[in-house]
């Protein structure tokens, strides 16, 4: 899952890893080629984008019903539950 917005000048994407529970994110404008990961440092970026990215996947609609890739260990549809440090959501 990705979402991808402009912050102060410069486009982000958001990238969520499920199978790792992580996410990555880069600068397109001074990273096209996405090579350093800026999650760790941009954790406020990281926050507004992943509730982004939540309440797309939240969204009620009937035509809306996403399809969550199925977790290897559990056997279930693997969820969206992405963990901030305190502080930095919306």
């Amino acid at each position: 899952v990705c979402a991808i917005q402009n912050f102060d000048g410069s486009l982000y994407k958001l990238i969520y890893l499920w199978q790792d529970d992580r996410f990555e994110l880069y600068n397109l404008t001074k990273d096209p080629g996405e090579r350093k990961n800026l999650a760790d440092s941009k954790v406020s970026v990281v926050a507004h984008l992943a509730n982004q990215i939540s309440n797309w996947l939240e969204q009620k609609d009937p035509s809306w019903q996403p399809q969550f890739p199925i977790d290897k260990h559990s056997g279930m549809p693997a969820s969206f539950d992405p963990k901030f440090p305190k502080g930095t959501t919306d």
